[in-house]
């Protein structure tokens, strides 16, 4: 899911179904292009998806943070090992 957080209020923008299963680790791309917002989600050291697997566009927002927020349901864990963003 693609969203945006403003004063505290979270808005989805964007979502797609995908099923992780336990014990596999993903990679996450995120790509942000003027307007459009991008994501895709991989079984990390597979090879990436040719084309996004969801895209959007926002123009209400110019500047802001970004960061990584999960939605887990009960019992279940999810581990980071790293998180980078670039601007280019």
């Amino acid at each position: 899911m693609i969203s945006k957080t403003v004063g505290w209020t979270v808005t989805k923008l964007k979502s797609v179904a995908f099923t992780a299963t336990a014990g596999t680790s993903y990679t996450i791309d995120f790509s942000v292009v003027g307007t459009t917002l991008s994501a895709s989600v991989w079984k990390t050291g597979n090879t990436p998806p040719s084309s996004w697997m969801a895209t959007t566009t926002d123009s209400t927002l110019s500047s802001g943070f970004c960061g990584v927020l999960v939605y887990l349901t009960n019992g279940v864990n999810a581990d980071f090992t790293s998180f980078l963003a670039t601007s280019h």
